[in-house]
């Protein structure tokens, strides 16, 4: 049997083991052997719940597949070679699963306690899942040292594009990229979306290297875990698209950020008119999809990273023809006093804040 020989182990062993013996055990089986090329059987006994007496019997049933070479030594088993390459499973995944594997993606060289404290399982759980993932090609083992492994994830989903991203994958990656730094709770209340919804979306987009991100994990002295997420750089291409084309909500952010410089998202709200929901979602598509990057830091102070310079594509009086509004007017009140509060300008022209806000935002 050659060693790049690609099978289904679990298919090729499967006629040497009696009917009762679990699928779930065998692969817990051939993943630890790859994973730990010097084992105890009493190790795989207590990973397994088997007895001693099973585990011995299992392993000399394997040995007779050919797939494995071990040795024993006393009660240590020894992978002398592996005689097989396993094909890349096709089976579904739990959200949890592919979390998980987006996780060792981004690590790549980690220890199996690093995996178990992230993750909140004991360190036998936590080698079991790796061991599943390793018996199903979903991970490959390129190099040890010590205890940290150098994990090559052969997990592999489509890329996406500007035409096949969702609305709520555009949300979540602009999102990553408006905070630089967050964790799934915050994007969760800040989205409105479910935990599961999130994580899901994330690290699918993590997954298909549309979004490149690595983790972060804090424990604090309260021995409370906090798993960060920072963004490194989103993989898709959106098409340049003029100011004129985007609608009245998104004119009305860029208008107000870019003349603020600098603003507090509460005050972003207040002056929108508009809720912090449909903010934060205006702030994701558009440093998602256009050339207009925001940025939301730690003292959630919305501003631009890099302020737009724009030119006039209009008139005055093409301005007023379309929005049958006297910009000539307002432009002198403005151009005759160096500060002047938006309430007192709306009073002087007779016209809500949030529509003087839109006019001021026209001549901008």
């Amino acid at each position: 049997m050659g060693s790049q020989l690609i099978i289904d182990p679990l298919a090729y062993c499967r006629p040497y083991f009696e009917e009762d013996t679990s699928e779930m055990d065998l692969q817990i089986l051939i993943g630890l052997l790859i994973l730990q090329p010097e084992i105890s059987v009493r190790s795989i006994s207590r990973m397994l719940n088997r007895k001693q007496i099973e585990v011995e019997e299992y392993l000399g049933r394997l040995l007779q597949t050919g797939l494995f070479n071990l040795v024993f030594q006393g009660n240590t088993v020894i992978v002398k070679k592996v005689n097989f390459k396993p094909k890349t499973s096709d089976l579904p995944l739990t959200v949890q699963d592919r979390f998980l594997l987006a996780y060792i993606k981004a690590r790549h060289k980690l220890s199996i306690h690093e995996i178990a404290d992230v993750f909140g399982l004991k360190l036998s759980e936590a080698m079991i899942k790796v061991a599943i993932f390793v018996e199903r090609g979903l991970v490959d083992i390129i190099h040890r040292e010590m205890d940290q492994f150098f994990f090559l994830i052969r997990y592999r989903k489509e890329p996406k594009n500007a035409n096949t991203l969702t609305l709520m994958e555009i949300m979540v990656a602009g999102y990553m990229m408006v905070k630089g730094v967050t964790n799934l709770e915050e994007m969760s209340i800040d989205l409105d979306v479910p935990f599961h919804k999130v994580q899901s979306v994330l690290v699918d987009l993590m997954l298909s290297e549309t979004l490149i991100c690595v983790f972060e994990f804090q424990k604090n002295f309260l021995r409370e875990n906090s798993l960060l997420i920072k963004v490194r750089q989103f993989n898709v291409f959106f098409e340049p698209k003029s100011v004129q084309s985007f609608n009245d909500h998104q004119r009305m952010i860029i208008g107000i950020v870019g003349l603020a410089g600098a603003i507090h998202l509460e005050d972003l709200i207040r002056l929108s008119n508009l809720p912090k929901i449909r903010i934060i979602e205006l702030l994701s598509t558009l440093t998602a999809t256009t050339q207009f990057r925001f940025i939301i830091d730690f003292r959630n102070q919305v501003m631009l990273e890099e302020v737009p310079k724009f030119e006039r594509v209009r008139s005055l009086e093409e301005l007023e023809v379309a929005y049958h509004f006297n910009y000539r007017e307002l432009l002198g009140r403005i151009s005759t006093e160096q500060k002047t509060k938006i309430s007192a300008l709306s009073k002087k022209m007779k016209i809500p804040v949030p529509e003087m806000m839109r006019r001021i935002i026209d001549l901008y």
